[in-house]
């Protein structure tokens, strides 16, 4: 068991299951969420992770990443993404901009460490990788960690339990553990609670349910991700 723990927490569903997870282990828990005001719907994530984290009494730290407009002004086509991927993922035309999850991860290593915790969780799963892998990831974390550990002297890990799930497995892990998932947020598109149900994180998300057997209470747009047509689709599976 860890005394300290991290958990960058986006209102995710992917990251809402690390943070109850890691309240499974025992010790506490600092929740690390970052803002940032370029994406429109990062506000709506920010507001489901505060959500997510008092539910647990985790201590919450919401960092204001908005430097990221200024390193991405005259930028075509770029976003700096705070998610879980390796690989890019895709908002109206837009790519992640280099170096967007190493910045995360380096202060999130740091803040670990002038907090007293242990390690840091990020809740990547297999799905996320695209054109990364399994090894990859892993070489990725030690790099991280040697970073740390050269700039600090001290010894933090940056760890991804889920590395191996798929994401209906990380889902029906979270539905084990009693996660409020109508309190998670997925869309790209959307700046309010409703699921647009189009974007790739959506199409992803409402799949991810229907391969795990379980309903989605969280709200779409339409009727094609209504509960009815949810029951149709798991009475199918």
């Amino acid at each position: 068991m860890n005394d300290k723990t991290v958990i960058l927490l986006s209102g995710g569903i992917d990251s809402a299951v690390a943070l109850y997870w890691a309240q499974r282990e025992g010790g506490d828990l600092l929740a690390l969420t970052l803002a940032n005001n370029h994406r429109g719907t990062n506000a709506v994530e920010v507001a489901c992770a505060l959500l997510l984290a008092g539910y647990v009494r985790a201590a919450h730290a919401v960092v204001d990443f908005s430097l990221t407009e200024v390193m991405l002004r005259n930028v075509p086509f770029a976003r700096f993404a705070v998610g879980g991927e390796m690989g890019g993922c895709t908002r109206s035309g837009t790519q992640s901009a280099a170096m967007s999850i190493e910045f995360m991860h380096i202060g999130a290593m740091f803040y670990a460490v002038n907090h007293g915790a242990s390690r840091v969780l990020w809740s990547i799963h297999a799905d996320d990788l695209k054109d990364s892998n399994h090894e990859e990831v892993l070489r990725y974390l030690d790099f991280i960690e040697k970073i740390v550990r050269l700039r600090s002297g001290t010894t933090c890990r940056l760890e991804a339990p889920f590395l191996s799930f798929h994401k209906n497995e990380v889902i029906e892990l979270g539905s084990k553990l009693k996660i409020p998932f109508e309190d998670t947020f997925s869309c790209l598109e959307n700046d309010t609670r409703v699921h647009c149900g189009k974007c790739e994180q959506c199409v992803k998300r409402i799949e991810a349910f229907r391969k795990a057997g379980l309903l989605d209470p969280a709200r779409f747009e339409g009727t094609a991700t209504s509960l009815e047509a949810q029951l149709a689709g798991v009475s199918a599976s």
